[in-house]
């Protein structure tokens, strides 16, 4: 093992759950070629770095000072530690461990980004009305408990489809663990119903409708 090789541990909290902390923190190691791993815990997030000493310290310190758009960093402790050898760099299951709490951010409008997937005729995501990323879309509303993973939120009623799978999995795509993120293909539909329950619409046209209900003066439910 190199001589220059240390390992840092990093106890980070405040709202760093469901914000894409952990895709953030394993593009910034990527972008070091640092090994170790990032975690959720029942008090916010763990991570792992091992490499050489000023690349180490330099993520250390992105992960302290310039942490994703949704995230609020309330203490970030950091420990030596010893390498152990880690190849590469995971993200591991949560585990409810840990003192402190973590704190489950509240749901946000649709970022820029997503707003313009849902005009692209192209996107995947066009005209779907529950396009969401790790820098947007719901939380605190679908959160039934932390660690903050999708089995934990109501999302898990919605297998991901292989497409939405394969970008779940890419640290280069911003739907990487993005626990919210779905497509017309395996998300769940809307639909419009009256005040006695009786259809009207679904999906794209459920909107229009709604929007058309409104602007007549009517009155719209959620």
């Amino acid at each position: 093992m190199p001589e220059n090789r240390i390992a840092r541990r990093l106890r980070v909290e405040g709202i760093v759950q469901g914000v894409g902390f952990r895709p953030f923190v394993a593009r910034t190691a990527a972008d070091r070629n640092l090994d170790g791993w990032v975690r959720n815990t029942g008090g916010g997030v763990t991570v792992h770095l091992e490499g050489p000493a000023d690349a180490v310290e330099a993520a250390a310190a992105t992960i302290r000072t310039d942490p994703p758009p949704l995230a609020r960093i309330d203490s970030a402790g950091t420990d030596h530690a010893d390498p152990a050898g880690a190849d590469g760099f995971t993200i591991r299951a949560s585990t409810d461990e840990g003192e402190g709490q973590a704190l489950v951010p509240p749901d946000t409008g649709v970022c820029r980004a997503c707003r313009a997937d849902i005009r692209n005729r192209e996107s995947p995501y066009h005209g779907y009305w529950a396009t969401a990323c790790v820098d947007c879309g719901p939380r605190f509303t679908v959160t039934r408990s932390l660690p903050y993973d999708r089995e934990t939120t109501s999302m898990d009623a919605y297998p991901l489809c292989p497409d939405c799978r394969e970008r779940y999995e890419d640290p280069q795509d911003r739907r990487f663990h993005a626990q919210t993120a779905v497509c017309p293909a395996c998300g769940p539909e809307i639909r419009l119903v009256t005040q006695d329950g009786d259809p009207l619409a679904s999906g794209r046209e459920a909107v229009a409708v709604a929007a058309d209900s409104l602007a007549d003066g009517a009155i719209v439910g959620i």
